[in-house]
């Protein structure tokens, strides 16, 4: 269950501890979500074509990283 956390400070913790979510160009004009976790890169496998998608999924997957660091601090 991903917490509710304000979008600015779940990236800025993941920024900070060297987490990267961002679009990658998948087949033409569909984009996947690629995450730079210091050095390691994982895709996701969803295609997304709306903008409001790929926001989305951005905004879901910084929250769900920025709690998973929160864990690791604690």
């Amino acid at each position: 269950m991903i917490k509710s956390i304000e979008i600015s400070k779940a990236m800025s913790l993941c920024i900070n501890n060297g987490v990267r979510i961002y679009p990658v160009i998948s087949m033409g004009k569909y984009v996947k979500i690629e995450v730079n976790n210091n050095g390691r890169k994982h895709t996701y496998p969803e295609e997304f074509h709306r903008a409001k998608d790929i926001n989305n999924s951005i905004i879901e997957k910084y929250k769900y990283y920025s709690n998973k660091i929160l864990k690791q601090i604690s």
